[in-house]
């Protein structure tokens, strides 16, 4: 999946939750217009915002890097993909 198809699957679950983009940059910590720049393609998102993005909205990312090793600092919760995440993805 690439970038731009994975923050086109965290808007629409955004959209069908009733979120505002307020509501998620408060919970991301950024700014409503970070968030738009975000879901309109005119930023690419830090990990840590894509994040708290998806958890915002109630999804979880899957992270897999090229050797297979996970950085210490990202939490437990990467290891996995969420069944409704999966299911926003497929709507």
């Amino acid at each position: 999946m690439t970038g731009p198809e994975i923050m086109a699957a965290l808007t629409r679950m955004r959209v069908r939750h009733g979120l505002t983009q307020r509501e998620v940059a408060e919970a991301a910590e950024v700014t409503q217009a970070h968030v738009s720049q975000i879901e309109n393609g005119h930023q690419t998102p830090r990990l840590e915002t894509l994040l708290r993005y998806a958890d915002a909205v109630g999804a979880e990312i899957a992270v897999a890097r090229r050797h297979g090793v996970m950085p210490p600092a990202l939490p437990r919760r990467l290891h996995g993909v969420s069944r409704r995440f999966a299911q926003g993805m497929r709507r």
